[in-house]
């Protein structure tokens, strides 16, 4: 069974991650994430890309049942590098990835949110790197990428605590929707984003990839 669904219209790609009940990361699911990316970067049609989840989770992260059978340091490094090769190519895409977060979002999750271009986030859902309660650190860049958004000292608060956050204002997230409305507005939303569609000289939307991503270094 696929873990994730594409759909294609209007060229916009929606990848729903779709591995019930709490759409968790595995090794396969990252792997077939990976080919997703792939067959997107290929299609001239596709401009944007929608990432979000299925029912009411975006994603727990990485599959702590997968994690307890990781009984040597090659193959934790061996996932944990899987996954930041995954999310550094989903982060350097060039066409826009925009986070749909409509529903729970830790761990593996939220640095899979955090290598989108932009994040939307249902109001009240819980988002948080809780990794440390499990006696490890974000394993996909997401030290990196949370310090880049909130700043160094929001940063290590949330990675030394685990404490989640609720959102309510923008922090990790870029826009924020009302979570009874967030599928009925969505849709609407995806396409107001003035650019996201547009059709620049060869080259063009990865030199604003890689100007955006450069400046928050």
């Amino acid at each position: 069974m696929p873990h994730t669904l594409l759909t294609v219209s209007h060229r916009i790609a929606r990848v729903t991650l779709h591995y019930p009940p709490a759409n968790v990361l595995t090794h396969a699911f990252l792997k077939e994430l990976e080919q997703v990316v792939g067959e997107l970067e290929a299609d001239e049609y596709v401009r944007v890309v929608i990432l979000t989840g299925f029912d009411r989770f975006f994603s727990a992260g990485a599959d702590i049942h997968e994690l307890a059978h990781l009984n040597s340091t090659y193959s934790g490094s061996e996932f944990s590098g899987r996954g930041q090769a995954c999310l550094n190519r989903l982060e350097r895409f060039d066409k826009p990835v925009i986070a749909a977060i409509n529903g729970i979002c830790l761990g593996g999750g939220l640095e899979l949110a955090m290598a989108c271009h932009l994040r939307i986030a249902a109001a009240g859902i819980s988002l948080g790197l809780p990794e440390i309660k499990l006696g490890v650190i974000p394993g996909f860049g997401g030290t990196q990428r949370l310090t880049r958004i909130v700043g160094p000292s929001k940063a290590t608060q949330l990675i030394l605590t685990g404490d989640r956050i609720t959102a309510a204002t923008k922090s990790i997230h870029d826009y924020l929707l009302y979570a009874r409305d967030f599928d009925r507005r969505f849709p609407g939303f995806e396409t107001d984003i003035h650019g996201l569609r547009f059709e620049p000289a060869d080259g063009g939307r990865r030199y604003l990839v890689d100007c955006v991503a450069g400046a928050g270094k």
